[in-house]
C-alpha cells in the first residue's frame, strides 16, 4: 500500500510539472488539485499549492516590484477577503505603478488585485523572500525615461553618527647634519548626521610636526538637504560656486543649485532628442560609428527618443527605422558636444548668495548662472555676479553640427580699485569635433582673449586686498590677454596612437608668453607590454618684485623634458607581478638633469589581496639612489598601509590607516570609508557574512557592516554571501535594494532565523504517510513550513524544546502533534525521529 501511494504521489507530481509547463506560455501558473485526488490533502491544504495562503493577515513590510524592476520598499496591508488573505495596495503605491487607469486624485482608501484599477496587471507574493512582484503590459504604464525613480521611492534613512578618518604617520632621519629626525602625523576627519532629509557635514584634520606643533584646522562645514520638486540640492555654510562660466570661489552662506543626480540616467548627461515618422509598427534602430545605441519599437506616426544614454564615442548618429514590411528609411543626425551641452527642454541653474573666503574674506557677493537646452543643436547660459565694486555679466551658449560642436561666452565687468574704476570684456570659445572615420580628435579647449582691464572676481579681490597690505598680487590668471589650449588625439591602427598638445598664454604690462609644446606616442603590444614616449617643451615667466605693485621681472625659463616608460607583466597569471620602468631627461638654461625609475608592483592572495609595489629610483649621475617599499591591505574594518625608502642620505618610513566609524540606535560600527551616502546592514546573529561588493565588510559580532557606498537617486543592490556564517543562522533574505537621497544613510534589515536546524521525521502508527504538502504550525499557531517527502519537517529554533502541530484536515483524526527537544550539543543539522500524535 504504501508503496502504491508513493508511486501515484510522484506519477501526479510528474503529471503537474507538465500541466505547470504548457500553462508558463502565458504566464499563468496553477495547480490543478485533481491531480491529488485522494491523496489525503484537503481542498484548503491542495488551495496552498496555488496561493500563498501563509501569510497572516496584518501589515507586513515588502519590496515592491514591477515587471521585475524595484519600485520601492513599504508596509503593506493583507486583510482577510473572500475565503483569502489579500493584500490592500495604497492609491500612493499604484501611483508609483504608473497605471493609466489610476486617476489623479481618489478617495479610495485602498485597491485590491481585482479591482478595475489593476486590471490586466498580475500581482504575485513571495513570503520567502517578503517580495511582491506586480506584471503589468507596457500599454497599461505611462512612459517614462529608462532608469527613473520616483520621489517615492527614494529612501531618506535614518538619523547616525558617522566619522571617516584617515590617518598618517611619517618618519624621516636625515643621514647628514648629525642625524637629524622628524616625525609628522597628519589625522583627517570628514563626517556629520543626518535628521530626516537635512544633513550637516563637517571637514577637519590635525597637523603635527617635531618642528612646528600641532595645529588643528576645520576646512568646512555646511547643512544640506534635497529639494526633489525643483530637482536642486540647497547648501547652507561653506562651499564653492560650480565653476561653469565664472571661475569657482569658496563661499560662506547660502546656494541652490540644480542637481543631475535628481534625473533619470538617461537625462543625465548629453544626448540628442531623435524625432521622425513611422509608416506602420515599426523598429527604430540608432546607430554610432557601427555600435547599435538603441533600439525599440514605435507606433504608427510621429516618434519622439529622449531617452538616450549619452555615448563617449564619438561620431554622428545613424537612425534607421525598419517597418513591418521590411522597407527601411535611414538619415543622419549630427552629434558633438561640449560640457556646456544640454539636452533640449532641460536646464541647470545655480544660485549663490554669501561671504567670499580664503581670499580678502568678508567681501559679500551673489553669483546667478542659468543653462538651458533650447534644440539639439543650442544650448543657451546667461550669468551675473555682484560684489562690493565690482558686477560681472556673462551671456552665450553652444551650438553643435556636422562641423562640431563651438562653445561662444562673452564676459563683461565693472570693478573699483584703488586707482580708479576698471571695465573690461572677454570672449572665451570652445571648439570640439571628431572624425569617426579616422579616429582623429581635435579640441580647442578654454580658448579666450581678454582686452586690457578685465579681471574675474577672484583676482579683483585679491589684487585690492595686496594693495592695500603694499603687497604684490601674483596669479595666473591677473593681467592675463590671452591664452589658447588645442590638442589633437590620432590613432595609428597597429602603430599605437599618437597625441599633442600646444598652449600659450600672453599677458599685459610686459608680462612675456608662457608657451608649452607636447608630443606623445604609446603603443600596447602582446602579452599586455606597453610602450609610450613623451617630449616637451615648456617657456615659464618666474615672476619678480619690481618698483611698483604690478610689475613682474622678464627672466624667462625654458625646459625640454623628455621621458621613454615601458610597463611588462612577468607572466601571464591573474596575478603576476607587473614591472614598470622609465626613464626621463631634462634640459634648459637651468642647466640639465635626468633620472630614473623602476617599480616592480602586484597583488598578492584571492580575497583581500595585499597590494604591494617595490621600487628603485636614481638621478643621472647615480648620487641619489634609493629604494623603496609600499604595502597596502584592506581588512574588514579599516584599509592600511605602510611604506618604506632609503637612500644615501636619508631612510624614511610610514603608517597610514583609512575608515570609519558609525553610530546608530543599535551601538558603534566599524567600517571602510564611506562615500556621500552608505547603508547600514543590520542582519542580527549573521556574523561572518559578507557584503557583496562592500570592500571586504563583513557583518561584525553584534550583526552590523557597512556597505560603504551607494548611488544616489538611483537602485542599488545589496547582497550577502553567507558561506562564513557559523551553521546556527540562516539569511532569510539574501538581497536588497534601496535607492537613497544624496547623503542618506539607510538601514537595510536581512531578516535572519536563529537557532539550531533539525530535521525531523515524523513517525505515524502503522507508518501512516502524512500527506506531502501538509502544513505545520508551532505552539504559537505560526506557520513553519510543510510537510516533506517521507513524513519529513524541517525546523530551525532557538528554543529548547517545543511542539509541532501537523494539520491535513479540519477533523481532529487529520492532525497530530509532535513534540521535539534539540540537541544538548549544538549540531549543522540534527536528524530526528520523534512520533506524531
Amino acid at each position: 500500500m504504501y508503496q502504491y501511494r508513493l508511486y501515484i504521489c510522484i506519477l501526479s507530481i510528474l503529471m503537474a510539472m507538465q500541466s505547470l509547463t504548457a500553462m508558463a506560455k502565458d504566464n499563468s501558473f496553477y495547480f490543478d488539485a485533481s491531480l491529488l485526488r485522494n491523496s489525503g490533502l484537503s481542498s484548503d491544504d491542495l488551495q496552498k499549492l496555488n496561493e500563498d495562503a501563509l501569510i497572516a493577515p496584518g501589515r507586513h513590510s515588502l519590496d515592491i516590484y514591477l515587471n521585475g524592476t524595484l519600485i520601492t520598499r513599504t508596509e503593506i496591508s493583507f486583510s482577510p477577503r473572500r475565503g483569502k488573505v489579500e493584500p490592500c495596495l495604497s492609491h500612493k503605491l499604484v501611483a508609483m505603478l504608473r497605471l493609466k487607469s489610476l486617476p489623479e486624485e481618489s478617495e479610495t482608501s485602498c485597491y485590491w488585485p481585482d479591482d478595475n484599477v489593476m486590471k490586466g496587471t498580475t500581482v504575485k507574493f513571495d513570503q520567502a523572500q517578503l517580495r511582491m512582484d506586480v506584471f503589468a503590459p507596457q500599454a497599461l504604464l505611462k512612459t517614462l525615461p529608462r532608469g527613473s525613480v520616483s520621489e517615492e521611492s527614494l529612501e531618506a534613512g535614518e538619523s547616525m553618527l558617522f566619522i571617516n578618518y584617515m590617518a598618517n604617520q611619517y618618519h624621516v632621519t636625515s643621514r647628514r647634519y648629525n642625524s637629524h629626525k622628524m616625525d609628522s602625523t597628519w589625522l583627517n576627519l570628514n563626517g556629520g548626521f543626518n535628521l530626516g532629509l537635512w544633513r550637516y557635514r563637517q571637514q577637519s584634520n590635525l597637523n603635527y610636526s617635531t618642528s612646528d606643533g600641532g595645529h588643528w584646522n576645520t576646512s568646512r562645514r555646511y547643512i544640506q538637504r534635497a529639494i526633489y520638486p525643483l530637482r536642486s540640492e540647497l547648501t547652507l555654510g561653506e562651499g564653492f560656486t560650480d565653476g561653469q562660466l565664472f571661475s569657482g570661489i569658496g563661499f560662506r552662506g547660502v546656494q541652490l543649485s540644480s542637481d543631475t543626480r535628481m534625473l533619470p540616467d538617461a537625462l543625465r548627461g548629453y544626448a540628442p532628442v531623435v524625432r521622425g515618422i513611422a509608416k506602420t509598427n515599426a523598429k527604430v534602430t540608432i546607430l554610432q560609428d557601427q555600435t547599435t545605441l538603441y533600439e525599440t519599437t514605435v507606433a504608427p506616426g510621429p516618434f519622439t527618443i529622449d531617452d538616450l544614454y549619452p555615448t563617449h564615442y564619438a561620431g554622428d548618429l545613424t537612425v534607421v527605422v525598419t517597418e513591418a514590411d521590411g522597407s527601411k528609411s535611414t538619415y543622419s543626425m549630427p552629434y558633438s558636444s561640449l560640457a556646456e551641452s544640454i539636452r533640449p527642454g532641460l536646464a541647470r541653474w545655480s544660485f549663490t548668495v554669501g561671504k567670499v573666503q580664503n581670499i580678502d574674506a568678508g567681501n559679500t557677493f551673489s553669483e546667478a548662472v542659468w543653462r538651458q537646452g533650447v534644440t539639439n543643436a543650442l544650448t543657451l547660459n546667461a550669468g551675473n555676479q555682484l560684489a562690493t565694486g565690482y558686477m560681472a555679466w556673462s551671456l552665450g551658449g553652444v551650438y553643435s553640427s556636422a562641423l562640431g560642436a563651438l562653445g561662444l561666452n562673452s564676459f563683461y565687468f565693472l570693478s573699483k580699485q584703488i586707482d580708479g574704476n576698471r571695465a573690461g570684456w572677454m570672449l572665451r570659445l570652445n571648439y570640439s569635433k571628431a572624425l569617426p572615420q579616422s579616429g582623429t580628435l581635435f579640441t580647442l579647449a578654454a580658448s579666450r582673449y581678454a582686452a586690457q582691464g578685465y579681471a574675474e572676481l577672484y583676482d579683483t579681490l585679491g589684487s585690492r586686498y595686496a594693495r592695500s597690505q603694499r603687497q604684490q598680487w601674483q596669479s595666473p590668471t591677473w593681467r592675463q590677454r590671452s591664452r589658447i589650449e588645442f590638442s589633437a588625439a590620432q590613432p595609428l591602427a597597429s602603430f599605437g596612437n599618437i597625441n599633442a598638445s600646444v598652449s600659450w598664454q600672453d599677458y599685459s604690462d610686459g608680462k612675456q608668453r608662457d608657451k608649452q609644446y607636447q608630443l606623445g606616442w604609446n603603443k600596447l603590444f602582446d602579452y599586455g607590454i606597453s610602450l609610450s614616449v613623451t617630449a616637451a617643451r615648456t617657456y615659464n615667466i618666474t615672476p619678480g618684485i619690481g618698483n611698483n605693485a604690478d610689475a613682474f621681472s622678464l627672466r624667462r625659463r625654458m625646459q625640454t623634458m623628455w621621458s621613454i616608460s615601458l610597463s611588462a607583466p612577468l607572466g601571464q597569471r591573474r596575478y603576476s607581478p607587473v614591472l614598470s620602468t622609465s626613464v626621463n631627461r631634462t634640459t634648459g638654461n637651468d642647466g640639465s638633469d635626468g633620472g630614473y625609475q623602476s617599480t616592480l608592483s602586484g597583488i598578492y592572495g584571492e580575497h583581500n589581496p595585499l597590494s604591494y609595489s617595490l621600487n628603485f629610483s636614481a638621478d643621472k649621475k647615480m648620487e641619489q639612489a634609493g629604494w623603496g617599499a609600499n604595502l597596502q591591505r584592506s581588512f574588514p574594518y579599516v584599509n592600511a598601509a605602510t611604506s618604506w625608502s632609503t637612500a644615501r642620505n636619508y631612510w624614511q618610513a610610514s603608517g597610514s590607516l583609512q575608515g570609519s566609524i558609525v553610530a546608530h540606535k543599535g551601538g558603534v560600527t566599524l567600517g571602510q570609508w564611506v562615500g556621500d551616502s552608505f547603508a547600514l546592514i543590520d542582519a542580527p546573529g549573521a556574523s561572518g557574512a559578507e557584503v557583496i561588493g562592500g570592500q571586504s565588510a563583513y557583518v561584525d559580532a553584534f550583526g552590523y557592516a557597512i556597505a560603504p557606498s551607494l548611488g544616489a537617486y538611483q537602485i542599488n543592490q545589496i547582497a550577502l554571501d553567507p558561506r562564513n556564517m557559523t551553521d546556527s543562522v540562516e539569511l532569510q533574505t539574501m538581497k536588497m535594494q534601496v535607492a537613497p537621497y544624496a547623503g542618506a544613510t539607510v538601514r537595510l534589515h536581512f531578516n535572519t532565523l536563529q537557532g539550531q536546524a533539525m530535521l525531523i521525521t515524523a513517525l505515524r502508527p502503522n507508518n501512516t504517510i502524512i500527506p506531502m504538502g501538509t502544513s505545520v504550525y508551532d505552539e504559537y499557531n505560526n506557520s513553519t513550513g510543510m510537510v516533506g517527502q517521507a513524513n519529513q519537517i524541517y525546523l530551525r529554533s532557538h528554543e529548547e524544546k517545543g511542539e509541532l502541530r501537523v494539520q491535513w484536515g479540519r477533523s481532529p483524526e487529520e492532525s497530530c502533534r509532535i513534540v521535539w527537544r534539540a540537541p544538548s550539543l549544538p549540531e549543522p543539522l540534527a536528524l530526528m525521529r520523534l512520533p506524531c500524535r
